[in-house]
């Protein structure tokens, strides 16, 4: 049986997007107990995203492509991952003081990088390694996210001509 290549305006294919929702779920096992699962705070996924995936002279930020939104999109489909990002962006609000969006990038960066050093056991960097994994996935799914970066074209992007000998 074959499949239809995905269409270029698609950023996932089908397949490609349940083997995904399966490695987030197979994440989520066991799931993240939080002190207060609290609602999505849609600010605070932007800002996490963006500090994980900043804009540059030559890179959108991962909110200019849609990426937290996509992820939102995402998780609806993906059993535990909207509770997941409720309770982490409700944690995340609550460890600077003001709300994560409103901390100064060097803050945010810091919250982050300690994220990044937690108990993967416990929610902190499951949030983290779960929101990095879709991140990722969707901003270099956007061609803008490469537009800017002066890469060079495959000499022979279909592959070398017979023979190959």
């Amino acid at each position: 049986m074959t499949t239809a290549p995905a269409q270029p305006d698609a950023p996932l294919s089908p397949a490609r997007r349940r083997a995904l929702a399966g490695a987030v779920a197979a994440m989520l096992a066991p799931r993240v107990v939080w002190a207060d699962d609290g609602t999505p705070d849609g600010r605070a996924l932007a800002a996490f995203v963006d500090t994980l995936l900043p804009a540059d002279a030559h890179t959108p930020a991962a909110s200019a492509l849609g990426v937290p939104e996509a992820i939102a999109d995402f998780a609806a489909g993906v059993p535990g991952l909207p509770e997941l990002i409720a309770g982490g962006t409700a944690w995340l609000d609550r460890t600077g003081g003001p709300p994560f969006a409103e901390l100064s990038a060097a803050d945010r960066d810091r919250v982050v990088a300690w994220m990044e050093g937690s108990d993967p056991a416990q929610g902190p960097y499951r949030f983290y390694e779960v929101i990095r994994l879709l991140a990722v996935e969707f901003y270099y799914a956007a061609p803008e996210a490469v537009a800017g970066l002066p890469l060079n074209v495959a000499p022979q992007p279909r592959g070398y001509p017979p023979p190959w000998t």
